[in-house]
């Protein structure tokens, strides 16, 4: 039985004053009774509302929960760009109004609604530290189905981002590793799964799949996890038969002048003493706002129920960073920067051991939000993503001699690769009345290169070589527009893509030029298209239906591999690539209806 010992220390330290309330809402209207007594009007009302920031700036997409007291009948909707809401034909009543919003303290107050409206302006206070995690299967901004405290992190223990999703309610992962899991969605795995980082694109380092796309990055520096099941992310980038958008943390700006806060934590496991710790510090004024992150993962091997001892050595050390810039009071200009080091990963059951991962993340970004005008917001990113891997068979069988085995002798593996990534987006989103247009464009350049060598140990004579990534480019540049509608029964999004892809390899061995035929070099126009329908059909009871298809081009592995095993196959056949190979294509159709029973 694994007993573990968990430590959370935290520290805030305030420069210029203290903060007040967590949150307060304002103004929020006294309620009056006396008069003459009159029939009650039951008619339904709609309710509008904005929520604003300390400095009465508006907050976009933050959530908007109430419920009736005490039937329990609720609505949830989102704010757009200017930080409005409008939840349509609410029965009167008394209800409790919650509203959440990344980086700010939980907002909860007690309202009565009557006919015909009801208007409600909401403050939030700072909170710097809120997480959570959010699944869905509509549209990234119409309302999730799903949300998770990512606070449970801490109590988990959970050693990587995967681990912890495979916890909640429709999502799993399988083992890659200590610390490298691969998360799936509905049967969908490895690069099915469009996985973005603080919105940039991100592939694994490893041909074998040691690592996924969103392994290098540490849990306790998530803010937010969103899990789109389906087709429906088409703004977020190519190939998102499914997605996965990760958020680090990010500090709120302070307007009450500097103020500086701190966070550290420690968790030990006592099977495999694994030793979890971590530290943050971060500060922020009214225009600026900077933090620093650092976390250290270790673990050794560990006893299964049999007390047979499994190898599970691994080391992990994260850094982070982020300087954000505020101009104006609508416009922000902000850099992240991490590095990875990753040491002496072990892989039971699988042929290599990791020697190392190295990782190194830049991404600038720039967003302007105007007030009073039917442009909400403009924003770009540019960033880059280089990672460096090496595989070795140390402590493997292969690495000793086995008389009668082919061959009897001892080998050593080497297999170094490198995944380097840079892209961009930029992006202009309007409000006009209920609807509410996006228009996109992204690229990425993906470079991988792998070479696998293999040499008798005792002599150290190499046998012979492997190309598993032929100095493989593939190119992306997609365009993407989103129009939604907000109704009083009908909330809808409809959402069309187009990728020109470009796919290229250097040099390959002569087996692989004597068994595909056809150039290496390809092209594809790729087109993807998302419909989604949310409908009111009575205070009780809606209906959501969405249909998507989403196209995801060939990957590197996919398209030039060298006679090198399959990573979705349980046991590890080599294969060959085909640089022709056609793009994979889904169609998904999802229906589902929420019925609410209670007492009126």
């Amino acid at each position: 039985m694994m007993r573990r010992l968990s430590v959370i220390v935290l520290l805030s330290i305030f420069m210029v004053g203290w903060p007040s309330r967590s949150a307060r809402a304002w103004p929020v209207q006294p309620l009056h009774t006396g008069g003459w007594l009159r029939p009650q009007d039951n008619r339904p009302v709609n309710l509008t509302g904005e929520v604003l920031d300390p400095q009465r700036r508006a907050i976009p997409n933050a959530r908007v929960e109430i419920a009736r007291r005490p039937d329990g009948f609720s609505q949830t909707a989102f704010t757009d760009q200017r930080g409005r809401f409008t939840l349509h034909r609410l029965p009167p009543g008394i209800y409790e109004i919650a509203v959440k919003a990344r980086g700010f303290a939980v907002s909860h107050l007690v309202r009565e609604i009557k006919p015909p409206t009801e208007h409600v302006v909401i403050q939030l206070e700072i909170e710097p530290i809120v997480q959570e995690i959010e699944v869905t299967a509509s549209f990234p901004e119409l309302a999730p189905g799903l949300t998770v405290k990512g606070r449970q992190l801490e109590e988990q223990d959970a050693h990587d981002v995967a681990g912890f999703l495979r916890r909640q309610p429709g999502l799993s992962a399988f083992r890659r590793g200590p610390i490298n899991l691969e998360p799936t969605v509905r049967g969908l795995q490895e690069n099915e799964i469009g996985m973005f980082v603080d919105g940039t694109r991100t592939f694994a380092a490893g041909p074998a799949r040691m690592d996924s796309d969103i392994s290098h990055v540490s849990p306790h520096a998530i803010q937010t996890v969103r899990v789109i099941k389906g087709p429906y992310a088409l703004t977020w980038g190519a190939g998102t038969l499914s997605a996965l958008q990760v958020e680090t943390f990010r500090p709120p700006f302070s307007p009450r002048g500097l103020q500086v806060h701190g966070r550290a934590g420690f968790h030990y496991g006592e099977n495999a003493a694994t030793r979890d710790g971590y530290g943050l510090l971060w500060a922020g004024t009214k225009r600026l706002r900077l933090h620093l992150f650092y976390n250290a993962r270790l673990g050794n091997d560990y006893r299964a129920g049999n007390d047979q001892l499994v190898p599970g050595d691994f080391e992990s050390h994260d850094v982070q960073w982020s300087l954000g810039w505020r101009p104006s009071t609508d416009t922000l200009i902000q850099y992240i920067g991490g590095y990875q080091e990753q040491h002496d990963i072990d892989y039971p059951g699988r042929i290599l051991d990791a020697t190392y991962f190295f990782t190194r993340s830049q991404n600038w970004e720039f967003v302007w939000t105007p007030s009073g005008h039917p442009i909400s917001e403009v924003g770009g990113r540019f960033y880059f993503n280089f990672k460096d891997h090496l595989m070795n068979n140390d402590e493997k069988p292969t690495a000793r001699p086995m008389p009668g085995r082919r061959p009897p002798f001892g080998i050593r593996v080497d297999l170094p690769t490198e995944s380097n990534t840079l892209g961009g987006n930029a992006h202009v989103t309007l409000n006009v009345g209920r609807w509410n247009a996006k228009l996109g464009f992204d690229f990425y350049n993906a470079d991988q290169t792998a070479m696998r060598s293999i040499f008798r140990r005792d002599t150290n004579q190499l046998l012979f070589q492997d190309i598993v990534w032929p100095a493989v480019n593939i190119n992306d540049q997609g365009t993407s527009a989103r129009l939604l509608y907000r109704g009083e029964r009908v909330q809808t999004g409809a959402a069309l893509r187009v990728d020109w892809v470009q796919s290229s390899a250097g040099r390959v061995s002569e087996f692989f030029r004597t068994h595909v035929t056809g150039p290496l070099n390809r092209r594809e126009t790729n087109v993807s298209a998302a419909l989604n329908v949310r409908l009111y059909l009575h205070e009780r009871w809606s209906l959501s239906m969405g249909i998507g298809r989403s196209v995801r081009t060939a990957t590197a592995l996919e398209r030039y591999s060298d006679r090198f095993p399959s990573t979705k196959f349980q046991i590890a056949a080599e294969f060959m690539g085909n640089p022709a190979l056609s793009p994979e294509k889904s169609l998904e159709i999802d229906i589902g209806q929420v019925i609410r029973v209670g007492d009126s």
